[in-house]
């Protein structure tokens, strides 16, 4: 016997072993039957949980092999997961350009395309930015053509929470996102169940680590949808559509802000055009110390100009505010708990989101670096000009050292009109100019920070700028709120049931509206 085993490479002792039947495999089996029976659209996730309310000390991936070997597994309802209509052939379209003379205006025309990525969607709210960009020059991720209504996760890293119902159609997608297009369901409760953290940790569960992208699109597909029935979904639907359109109502006074802004500046149908050519003296060039021609483009020479002639005057920010720089990275072990760690990524004009976090032990002894109320945190690099303002007492966060800390030396300029300021093309502008021609990170320097011009605005202006922007951060936490509550009631009803997530819903959106 040992030398046939030693010829057929295999251990005596495997021969001789008989595995013994666990006699409480047979009473967790009955149970598992049973609770199939009485819930027949439970997976083995849930009824793993019903047994552990039960007492049997169980794990899900015993409960799948039991259901799995009894035929009891309830089968996946995947969402289409179809991303893009397109037509068959090599060539649908024929290049009309290809062999043409341009010999006259208005005989081409360019056009530009609307660019989502994953770094572009807030992994909380409603939110997400887009960006134009002119056919020809679109970025290599740039892949999938979107639709209204498309569910889009992300599968990077930072990012794979991030979720986003498209509000249009045309977008185009990067490479690095998911497209759900949903055919049996509404949209808007695809939308809220992605949003849940039951949808997150499984994602989480199927994160690959240092490999990009973090989860692909079939960890995503994989995931079980929770399928409501019909009054439940609609419950869900129509909390998301309010929550959309108090999104939209903020967007729009918002927008109103930013027209009073630019009304009493004198740009309202200002737009910023590069000039291929234009003559510029060797003078012009010593005092700003720049030699390069974007940065000296007539564009952002227009916008300067037209601060420095605002009847109320202007100043520099330097004047204005105190500058504080926050931590560097490097002087910090990055943990996936604890106190907030916020880097640019994470800063938007409206909210502040958390991805990073620092030990209770040294965010005692960088005390000074955490922003007070009445404070404006300004991204200075990677993309430099997000400006959030500290408009409550803030919770315990360091910011990283790409952010600078604004402290407010004067009355001259309130904080609401001053973030509004550094958030449109009057200081969009600048930032684009001291930044042009600098490497792939984009790094705008302190220096040029405090140097930007800043118009005084008049306390009347101000005052108007104030009450709309506060009344539209309104509407953004009404949405933020409204949303949440959809979230949570998708939580309950995978928990629990759908009458007690209805019960709960009905009652939260008394107190939210």
């Amino acid at each position: 016997m040992r030398d046939i085993c030693e010829i057929l490479g295999v251990n005596r002792s495997s021969l001789y072993y008989h595995p013994q039947e666990d006699p409480s495999e047979a009473v967790l089996l009955a149970e598992i039957e049973k609770l199939s029976g009485q819930y027949p659209r439970y997976r083995y996730r849930r009824i793993t949980q019903v047994l552990r309310r039960q007492g049997y000390t169980v794990g899900t991936r015993r409960v799948a092999r039991l259901m799995k070997e009894k035929n009891l597994l309830v089968p996946l309802k995947r969402v289409s997961g179809q991303t893009t209509k397109s037509l068959q052939g090599d060539k649908p379209w024929s290049n009309l350009l290809e062999d043409l003379e341009v010999s006259h205006p208005d005989q081409v025309w360019v056009a530009d395309i609307t660019y989502v990525s994953s770094s572009q969607i807030s992994p909380k709210s409603l939110e997400y930015k887009t960006t134009g960009v002119q056919v020809g020059e679109e970025p290599e991720q740039a892949s999938y053509l979107l639709e209204k209504g498309d569910v889009v996760i992300s599968m990077s890293i930072p990012d794979r929470h991030a979720v986003a119902l498209l509000k249009t159609d045309g977008v185009v997608g990067s490479r690095d996102l998911v497209v759900l297009r949903a055919s049996r369901i509404t949209p808007e409760y695809l939308f809220a169940f992605c949003k849940t953290d039951y949808f997150g940790n499984c994602l989480r569960r199927a994160n690959k680590g240092s490999f990009s992208p973090a989860v692909s699109m079939t960890d995503v597909l994989d995931t079980a949808l929770f399928v409501p029935s019909d009054p439940f979904e609609d419950l869900i639907a129509k909390t998301v559509k309010a929550s959309i359109v108090e999104n939209e109502r903020a967007q729009q006074m918002h927008t109103e802000a930013e027209s009073v802004l630019l009304s009493e500046i004198g740009l309202t149908d200002w737009e910023p055009k590069s000039r291929l050519t234009f003559v510029k003296n060797f003078s012009d060039m010593q005092r700003a110390g720049r030699m390069d021609s974007d940065f000296f483009q007539p564009r952002y020479e227009a916008v300067v100009n037209a601060i420095r002639n605002y009847p109320g005057g202007s100043a520099t920010l330097g004047d204005l505010v105190t500058l504080k720089q926050g931590v560097a990275v490097e002087e910090l072990q990055i943990l996936e708990a604890g106190i907030p760690f916020v880097r640019v990524s994470d800063l938007a004009p409206y909210e502040v989101t958390e991805k990073k976090y620092i030990s209770e032990e040294r965010y005692a002894d960088m005390r000074e670096y955490q922003p007070q109320k009445g404070d404006i945190l300004l991204s200075k690099d990677g993309t430099p000009g997000i400006a959030y303002y500290v408009h409550s007492r803030p919770k315990r966060m360091i910011p990283s050292r790409e952010i600078l800390i604004l402290k407010s030396d004067t009355d001259t300029v309130g904080n609401e009109s001053l973030t509004l300021i550094l958030n449109s093309i009057l200081t969009q502008e600048q930032v684009h100019r001291d930044v042009a021609g600098s490497s792939s990170i984009r790094r705008w320097r302190p220096d040029q920070v405090a140097a930007i011009r800043i118009p005084l605005l008049s306390r009347e202006k101000q005052v108007e700028i104030q009450h709309r922007r506060s009344e539209s951060s309104q509407l953004r936490h009404r949405s933020k709120k409204l949303l949440e509550n959809a979230k949570a009631a998708v939580e309950i009803a995978i928990d629990h049931d759908e009458r007690t997530a209805s019960n709960w819903l009905e009652s939260a959106q008394r107190y939210t509206l």
